[in-house]
């Protein structure tokens, strides 16, 4: 059982994109962190569906610090829509609840995980201690963060894109909600 300060550690760098250590915390579960980059590019994305979210959040922004959660809407997101994830953030960014579990997403898990929480995702295994963590992140940095990231081989050959992007609620700043694109990709060679 890992630890609030493991917790806390993990957030921290996380939020401070130390890549080394963030790789090692995969590596420790056979995994492998393939990038992690805060407020990226739209352009530099390589999925078409994520450029698309990415741009679509900063059109919602108009100025403001963030987008509202109210404000998101399915129709603008029509070619994305199988890989979207809606998240409630609970405990202030700590854990979540997921509003919307994207079809082709769930379709490629084996698994619509619409209700649940992130710390029950994959049976509370490294996944979930890392998606608590980055959206923690999320929830402090109220930025947009890319992450791609290879399961163990005894898990999948698939590496997963993951795009989240905080939206507020409509009282005030804070985070409320994330919208997420997340998508499958080859496989990449392990080093």
């Amino acid at each position: 059982m890992e630890s609030a300060g493991d917790f806390d550690r993990l957030v921290e760098d996380i939020r401070a994109e130390r890549l080394d250590v963030v790789a090692q915390f995969f590596q420790t579960a056979e995994a492998t962190l393939l990038a992690l980059e805060w407020t990226p590019e739209a352009a530099a994305l390589e999925k078409p569906e994520l450029r698309l979210l990415l741009d679509y959040w900063h059109r919602l922004r108009a100025g403001q610090a963030l987008p509202r959660a109210a404000q998101v809407s399915p129709f603008d997101m029509r070619a994305a829509l199988g890989h979207i994830v809606i998240v409630d953030a609970l405990d202030e960014g700590r854990d979540g609840t997921y509003r919307l579990f994207g079809s082709k997403v769930a379709q490629r898990l084996g698994s619509d995980l619409t209700g649940r929480h992130l710390r029950e995702l994959d049976d509370g295994s490294y996944l979930a201690r890392f998606a608590c963590a980055l959206h923690r992140a999320v929830f402090l940095r109220r930025e947009p963060i890319f992450v791609a990231h290879q399961p163990p081989p005894s898990v999948s050959a698939t590496a997963w894109l993951w795009l989240v992007m905080p939206l507020a609620d409509e009282t005030g700043p804070a985070v409320a909600r994330y919208l997420i694109g997340m998508l499958p990709a080859a496989a990449r060679p392990r080093t």
